[in-house]
């Protein structure tokens, strides 16, 4: 089973591979990497149990809003939910902006921050190298076993 992340870092690949061959246009590129690095930004979050609001987009000065949805689902303008400790700490490797000033710590409590979108797709690169949790249709894993003896 292909996850959400997968498929948005696959289609990241993609349309890097075919502007660098030529096949899509410099505008048809950035149309389509924003959208790949969205869906990758919003499937790594959902990785780590948190909703980020959307539309995930890239603005005016090349970053990305990221903020946690609270928890009942309210509006964020009221208060967003927190990121949470994994992925605050992955967020906190790439540059996160709560301000003016770059290299802010995210701390687990926090529910926003910026990015620019050239540290988000060096984030979810990472990401997808990193030691994710991945369990495949078919796949036995440690965890799913019953503890109880055999009997």
């Amino acid at each position: 089973m292909t996850t959400p992340f997968e498929i948005a870092i696959q289609k990241l690949h993609d349309v890097n591979m075919a502007f660098a061959r030529k096949e899509v246009s410099a505008w048809e590129h950035g149309r389509q990497r924003e959208s790949a690095l969205a869906e990758a930004l919003f499937a790594a979050a959902q990785e780590h149990g948190v909703t980020l609001q959307q539309p995930l987009q890239i603005d005016s000065n090349g970053e990305f809003r990221i903020v946690a949805m609270p928890a009942d689902g309210s509006s964020p303008d009221y208060g967003c939910g927190p990121f949470g400790e994994t992925f605050a700490d992955l967020l906190g490797k790439f540059r996160p902006r709560t301000g003016i000033i770059h290299l802010a710590r995210i701390e687990p409590q926090s529910g926003w921050c910026r990015m620019n979108h050239f540290d988000v797709e060096a984030m979810v690169g990472a990401h997808a190298t990193s030691a994710r949790p991945q369990q495949h249709a078919g796949d036995a894993r440690v965890d799913d076993a019953d503890p109880s003896p055999a009997a």
